[in-house]
């Protein structure tokens, strides 16, 4: 059922977007008065329980119906709110929730297991998706820095790809992906490809340690880029061009690496995207802090986790293909970038 609650969440975080670009606000923002709105999106009773819990927040609580109504005003289209699949709450409220304020609006649904994006909350985990002004970036970009950000995003998008490659490389000669075979039951290896300076604002030890961009699970097994590198040079024989972000310091909830996972199921390479757009059928979808990123991963997760691509699935994607258009309008900065990191992880 998770797979199920994964897709609504998606699906309703898409309209969210779609609407705040038509209209130029979130769902419901028009009725904010002090307080933020939650809506529990269900077609079935709500449990007075949660209902008596909710009156004890600083929220206002509306209804499905004005949450529906809303959306469907803005969109000029009919709109058919999902619901959580599980008809009796069993480890969590099975109901998806709606939540805005003035900075941001967020959907979320209950999981019973970890998947990638979700955190721990108790005994389930807390799936989300959120809305952000400025794409969660500290403040609206300048013209200057929008160009910058593009011609960076297709870089980001080539390295993505350049990553993946060498991944299915390794599968072809070893039946399984990079640091698979670590994996057990549930568990789920996690790499944050990222440059020695960048590692710097993912280090709960380090005085420049930003905790919105470290993002990981608790039941994560973190393994160095160091070791991930070395590990597929083993295999493939022969040294790899690495690819790191060229983002050198934090602008926002943007993570300013790219982030593989490995389990049971296979694997699954995002990078942010700063400048990409974020409409229901593009390319790219939403982390917890509002930046879109692209998604490429194995057979599994193409089917399971929401807008994840493979290789040939993004390059053929016509969004994708006139979002990078001509290519970067300044090539030089980033193919020196490229240059020097070529080999960071054994500096």
């Amino acid at each position: 059922m998770d797979r199920v609650r994964i897709k609504h969440v998606d699906y309703l975080a898409s309209l969210t977007f779609d609407f705040s670009v038509k209209t130029g606000r979130a769902p419901l923002a028009d009725r904010l008065e002090g307080k933020a709105i939650e809506v529990f999106v269900t077609h079935r009773q709500i449990d007075p329980a949660i209902l008596e819990q909710a009156a004890k927040l600083p929220i206002v609580l509306m209804s499905t119906d004005d949450l529906k109504a809303d959306l469907e005003k803005g969109l000029g289209r009919t709109i058919n709110l999902p619901s959580d699949p599980q008809n009796v709450a069993t480890f969590a409220p099975n109901l998806y929730i709606y939540h805005v304020d003035d900075t941001q609006a967020c959907v979320a649904g209950h999981l019973y297991r970890e998947a990638p994006g979700a955190r721990r909350v108790g005994n389930y985990y807390k799936y989300q998706s959120c809305t952000v002004l400025n794409n969660g970036l500290d403040r609206p970009l300048t013209a200057e820095e929008r160009r910058y950000q593009r011609d960076a995003d297709i870089f980001r998008a080539r390295h993505l790809v350049e990553w993946a490659e060498i991944i299915e490389a390794y599968y072809e000669k070893t039946a399984h992906y990079p640091l698979q075979h670590r994996t057990e039951g549930d568990k789920i290896v996690l790499v944050q490809i990222a440059t020695r300076q960048q590692q710097n604002y993912l280090d709960p030890k380090s005085p420049s340690y930003v905790k919105k961009i470290d993002i990981k699970g608790p039941r994560f097994t973190l393994v160095s880029v160091k070791d991930f590198v070395a590990e597929i040079e083993r295999v493939l024989q022969r040294e790899i061009d690495e690819r790191y972000d060229p983002q050198s310091v934090p602008n926002g909830a943007a993570p300013l690496y790219l982030s593989y996972f490995a389990d049971k199921n296979g694997y699954l390479i995002w990078t942010a995207c700063q400048t990409c757009p974020m409409t229901s059928n593009s390319f790219s979808t939403l982390l917890t802090g509002g930046m879109p990123t692209i998604n490429i991963g194995s057979n599994w997760f193409v089917k399971n986790i929401g807008k994840t691509q493979s290789i040939a699935s993004l390059q053929a994607n016509k969004e994708f293909v006139d979002f990078v258009g001509n290519g970067p309008t300044r090539p030089e900065l980033f193919e020196q970038l490229e240059r020097a990191q070529v080999h960071e992880s054994k500096k």
